[in-house]
C-alpha cells in the first residue's frame, strides 16, 4: 500500500537562501513543515519556495507490527530506568533522613 502526502519547503529570515542563486546547496538552510503556506499559524519569518509530494510505500503488515513491538519493548525500558532512578533518589532521602534522627549509641 502506498500513500502520498506533501511536505512544505520554506526558507527562515535566518537562511542563507537566495531567490536569485537557487542550488542545492541552499536546500540546506531550508526548512520542511507540513504546513501549508496558507496556514495562520506558520512562523511569519518563512518563505514559502516550494512543495514536495512524499509517497510512503508501507511496509508489510508484520513487519510494522514488529517494529511497534520495538517501540514499546523500548519504552518499557525507559520506564523501568525512570522508575529505578525515582526509587534511588527515594532511598537517598529516607538514608538522609535516618542519618538526621540517628542518636548514636
Amino acid at each position: 500500500m502506498m500513500i502520498e502526502s506533501k511536505v512544505y519547503a520554506y526558507a527562515s529570515s535566518y537562511s542563507s537562501f537566495n531567490p536569485n542563486d537557487v542550488t542545492e546547496a541552499s536546500a540546506i538552510t531550508l526548512v520542511y513543515s507540513d504546513m501549508s503556506p496558507d496556514n495562520e499559524y506558520l512562523p511569519e519569518n518563512w518563505t514559502y519556495i516550494g512543495t514536495a509530494t512524499i509517497v510512503v510505500d508501507y511496509l508489510p503488515k508484520n513487519v510494522i507490527i514488529e517494529n511497534k513491538i520495538k517501540t514499546l519493548e523500548h519504552k518499557i525500558k525507559e520506564e523501568y530506568a525512570r522508575a529505578e532512578r525515582n526509587a534511588t533518589e527515594l532511598k537517598a532521602d529516607i538514608q538522609q533522613l535516618r542519618g538526621i534522627t540517628y542518636q548514636g549509641e
